[in-house]
């Protein structure tokens, strides 16, 4: 039976809250800053590249593998492209180097939106997996409320098609959860980000981050897709590596590996701790699935320029994905037998509604917006395929107050959330 959720919207309870939208970046920069082997240091021009494709993705988190232990060469991420032009929103956080490594995995991000609370690192034999605890700045932290925090792993996992390759990322990841299970961070909101070089999901790596029998520590992938990634067309949507990139030391064989990945944790697949993953943003940055097993020199998705920048700048496409921030968030339902719509986020914004469907039934939905009294303030027609998507809604200017978006299908099915306008 289908389900109608019934709006009166007088029995529903007033409420107000604030949320926020984080924009994780991660990606595998080739030996940036790096001499080695055929490598060679090339920072200046390479900067070029990569503020290209920061400007175009405009991340809050940006983490990078393969970046010179040489603090120079990390603050020159910092200070000539996140910062660069006269901007000096990003902080770099401090980092380990247990392993003596000459590339390491700084993260950067937003000082506007977060803090850095604490940093460490896991000590493998090949790298740092680095840690990285961060806290969003509410506007209500001044007044007592809890501290939300966001935690980053960091990973560059051994690379190679070896069984010996296989069993050294497995004792990498091994670890990974076996910090994560004495430290308690479980039931917590964490991420796993990096270049993993994992070739399928059946991997040993692999299964101990998706199957560890302790749920709250359990990383998930925010779209779902797994399988055998390496060499296979269906994946060929997500696939990361390799671009191809001209330059010297890169690896070749075209675009076949899902190797990159943001992982989340079991808190924010279902949003129980105030941050929400939103899986429709979760991308392989220009990745539109048309040049399987060829060089990434163009895209139908990004603008030319930006495509230009990703083929040259690394052998590895970044990944991207937004996140929610909000008190107000519950537990995320994903009810197999719930005909209607579930509405996520909701976020406003100078004018414009942005929100999160997760549509059951795909057809033509009735967008209503409507005031406490029940007046409709907009409304449109949408057609939504089986799935989560981000919908946008322009607004009429609106005065504070609470009001209900309204999303139905062509079936009766209806869904309804409220949000207030400050």
């Amino acid at each position: 039976m289908r389900k109608v959720l019934l709006f009166v919207a007088l029995f529903l309870p007033f409420c107000s809250f604030s949320q926020d939208t984080i924009r994780f970046l991660q990606q595998n920069l080739l030996y940036y800053g790096v001499t080695f082997q055929t490598c060679t240091d090339e920072t200046d021009s390479r900067n070029v590249y990569l503020k290209t494709i920061v400007d175009y993705v405009k991340p809050d988190i940006f983490a990078a593998n393969e970046v010179s232990s040489n603090s120079s060469k990390q603050l020159s991420i910092l200070n000539d492209v996140l910062n660069a032009g006269g901007s000096s929103d990003f902080s770099q956080a401090s980092l380990t180097n247990y392993a003596g490594s000459n590339i390491v995995n700084p993260l950067y991000y937003n000082h506007n939106k977060l803090g850095l609370a604490s940093y460490t690192g896991i000590h493998t034999d090949t790298r740092d997996v680095n840690v990285y605890k961060l806290y969003h700045k509410t506007a209500d932290l001044a007044t007592g409320a809890d501290t939300i925090y966001i935690t980053c792993l960091v990973a560059h996992l051994k690379a190679g098609s070896t069984d010996a390759d296989d069993t050294a990322r497995a004792i990498q990841t091994d670890s990974i959860m076996a910090f994560l299970q004495r430290t308690m961070i479980g039931s917590q909101n964490y991420f796993l980000m990096g270049d993993l070089n994992i070739y399928q999901s059946n991997d040993a790596a692999f299964q101990h981050l998706i199957s560890t029998p302790d749920a709250n520590i359990r990383f998930y992938d925010p779209i779902n897709k797994l399988g055998t990634w390496n060499n296979n067309a269906a994946f060929a949507l997500y696939h990361t590596q390799s671009t191809n990139c001209p330059r010297p030391c890169s690896a070749t064989g075209g675009m076949d590996d899902r190797f990159d990945w943001i992982l989340v944790s079991n808190a924010i697949k279902y949003g129980t701790k105030n941050i929400l993953c939103l899986p429709s943003t979760y991308k392989a940055v220009g990745q539109d699935g048309l040049l399987f097993n060829q060089s990434f020199t163009t895209s139908t998705i990004v603008p030319p320029q930006v495509a230009d920048a990703l083929y040259n700048m690394s052998d590895h496409l970044p990944v991207t994905m937004d996140v929610v921030i909000s008190r107000s968030l519950g537990v995320r339902s994903w009810s197999a037998d719930d005909y209607s719509p579930d509405i996520g986020y909701i976020l406003y914004e100078n004018g414009r509604l942005m929100y999160e469907i997760d549509v059951k039934e795909p057809g033509d939905h009735q967008i209503r917006v409507l005031s406490m009294q029940g007046r409709v303030v907009a409304e449109e027609i949408s057609d939504f395929q089986k799935g989560s998507h981000v919908g946008i809604t322009d607004l009429p200017s609106l005065s504070p107050g609470l009001y209900f978006l309204s999303i139905a299908g062509y079936d009766g099915s209806l869904c309804v959330k409220k949000f207030f306008i400050k």
